[in-house]
């Protein structure tokens, strides 16, 4: 339980008072804000912290780790949003003089820094998109916004004619009826008019995939301060596009998990062997860091030399720098960065929780801490007068002599383990520079938990955070507006996509369109919905890379990935894909065997040979 302390609660209580918020009104706010600090959030900002303090017990009756302190407190956040709120927020930003001007109410700014859980998930996009990149992009989104609106509701209109369109037109009202769809169709031209008005300037860029990352960085520090959108060409390539623009940001991605790279500047908390992954043998690259999934820098030794700290500073700074370009451009960067480390980069703080967990490097760190967090309930138990001298060293014994790991106790695993008060990874010592020849006990692994995540969590982490931050200031005109108001998680999916890729046959028939030779009946198209409900996840992430260049989806999910399925020429026996327009080729198969050997045969061609692209 993270409980506020009094001056931050008194710091809460002016924001308020300057935003001419009081009485009752401001009391309401501030027992929301209370009660979710209070339920697991903390750090400097309290949505999505879902962090306990160093003192919290992290055990369970068997000592089991806490299954997730992050996820809870964002559950908890999502109990607080307020319809009402969410609408007045919607409301305001559906105007366009507030939005371009940025002249927000302060009491909203206030809450959606400090208490964003209180807004719904799409209305925090939507102000994010409106100003976080400045006055000229805010008035873009703001006239597309408008226009999706009112296209929604033109589709609306044409669903409720079409179906009996040529039935009325032979009947006495068949004219009138037939204006009205011919009214439609002028009105969705005057839409595409408006689209064309609204774009952005846009700058092209060509790189060469032989010195990707060199020229990715060079590219985007030196549009950070541009206000066209970007788009990237590889040299000796025919795409180009958005296709080809996210096929850049998914190679960077790749890029930036390569081995080698890795070995000569270590940025990433991973195996120590590395080995290549199976898409990068196939494709004779060089390996690719091992990683669980979730990437967490390496902490920094205190002794690092300054060039080095100024190279993984500079690394991070670019990193931020690439995250929010692709996101002020609406492109994914698909690297599965962590939570707990976005977290940091927002101003929050870890705590033991945050400890890598079974199966990741230093695993067993958060074995360590549940076991450390059951004595410290001990030790405090003990003070308090609620536990005997005799009843705590009973205790005491009972969890050293417990099993551990396989058939060792905790007290014969630290022994035969022969664990020092040192980082396992870095070997940095703790407590001086004798701290590498103390042993670690039963007795004093609270304390050795506890150096631990404050050099793992905190102090060895903290140029990489801070780094990170810079690098999205750089390209925002206001970061918190990009950072503040998402969960650690959310902000995750908002910069790399989603880390699982779930879809309905409703959600895919609405993002395939089928065109060029197919209905939503034809059977291709049919059997290439079902197909796509089977697979599995990683199947499903082939197919979105095949298509878009990207295997993640975007925050809004599928609905937001706009696919348009083609028939094929006579006598293709493969889909092929055009990135540049997220159009997918597939010839008329009979059957869902011939369509899904079809499918695993261009998906091998894909990891053979880069994107898998047919011109018009």
């Amino acid at each position: 339980m993270a409980v506020p302390t009094h001056a931050e609660v008194e710091a809460f209580r002016s924001e308020l008072l300057a935003c001419n918020l009081q009485g009752d009104a401001a009391d309401s706010l501030l027992l929301l804000w209370l009660l979710e600090r209070c339920s697991g959030g903390g750090g400097g900002n309290a949505f999505g912290a879902g962090m306990p303090s160093a003192n919290d017990n992290l055990a369970t009756d068997e000592g089991a780790a806490d299954p997730g302190p992050r996820d809870r407190s964002e559950a908890v956040a999502g109990l607080f949003c307020s319809p009402r709120l969410s609408s007045k927020l919607a409301a305001h930003l559906a105007n366009a003089l507030a939005v371009q001007s940025g002249a927000l109410p302060p009491w909203l700014e206030l809450l959606l820094h400090d208490a964003p859980f209180l807004f719904g998930a799409g209305v925090r996009r939507s102000y994010s998109r409106a100003s976080a990149f400045g006055a000229s992009r805010a008035a873009v989104w703001w006239r597309k916004a408008q226009v999706a609106g009112l296209r929604e509701a033109l589709s609306a209109e044409r669903q409720v004619l079409e179906p009996a369109r040529d039935g009325l037109l032979m009947s006495d009202r068949g004219g009138d009826d037939g204006r009205l769809m011919q009214l439609l169709e002028v009105i969705d031209q005057q839409f595409e008019q408006w689209d064309e008005q609204t774009k952005l300037a846009t700058a092209i860029a060509r790189v060469r995939r032989a010195e990707l990352l060199p020229m990715a960085k060079q590219l985007i520090a030196r549009h950070v301060s541009e206000r066209s959108s970007l788009e990237v060409q590889f040299q000796d390539e025919t795409g180009f596009g958005t296709g080809a623009t996210q096929n850049f940001y998914s190679s960077v991605a790749h890029a930036l998990l390569d081995a080698t790279a890795h070995r000569a500047l270590p940025v990433w908390l991973c195996d120590d062997a590395v080995g290549a992954t199976e898409c990068a043998s196939e494709r004779n690259e060089s390996a690719c860091i091992k990683h669980t999934g979730e990437l967490f820098p390496r902490p920094l030794p205190p002794n690092t030399a300054p060039a080095i700290v100024a190279a993984i500073e500079e690394h991070f700074r670019f990193l931020g720098r690439l995250m929010a370009t692709a996101c002020r451009d609406g492109f994914i960067v698909p690297l599965p960065l962590s939570p707990d480390f976005l977290h940091l980069a927002r101003g929050g703080s870890l705590s033991w929780a945050a400890l890598p967990r079974a199966g990741a490097t230093g695993d067993v760190a958060s074995e360590y801490a549940a076991v450390a967090g059951r004595l410290m309930d001990l030790d405090t138990a003990l003070a308090a007068g609620r536990l005997s001298v005799v009843e705590h060293q009973r205790v005491v014994e009972e969890i050293a002599d417990k099993p551990f790991r396989s058939r060792l106790s905790l007290r014969e695993y630290l022994q035969a383990t022969s664990c020092k008060f040192e980082c396992p990874i870095t070997g940095v010592p703790f407590g001086g520079a004798d701290g590498g020849q103390r042993d670690v006990t039963v007795a004093n692994l609270p304390e050795f938990v506890s150096k631990l995540a404050q050099y793992w969590l905190a102090d060895g982490v903290a140029v990489q955070a801070a780094g990170f931050r810079c690098g999205v200031q750089d390209v925002c005109t206001r970061a918190d507006a990009l950072l503040a108001p998402f969960a650690p998680a959310e902000l995750r999916t908002l910069f790399c996509g989603t880390r699982s890729i779930e879809w309905t046959t409703a959600e895919l028939a609405s993002a395939l369109t089928p065109s060029a030779g197919y209905d939503r009946e034809s059977v291709p198209y049919r059997l290439l919905i079902e197909e796509l409900e089977r697979m599995a996840h990683d199947e499903r992430a082939r197919f979105l890379e095949f298509v878009t260049a990207c295997p993640h989806l975007p925050s809004v999910g599928v609905t937001g990935v706009a696919i348009e399925v083609h028939r094929a020429p006579d006598g293709a026996r493969l889909p092929t894909a055009q990135t540049c327009a997220n159009m997918l080729r597939l010839p008329p198969y009979k059957d869902a065997d011939e369509l899904r050997r079809g499918l695993e045969t261009a998906f091998a061609n894909l990891q053979g040979g880069g994107v898998h692209e047919t011109m018009r």
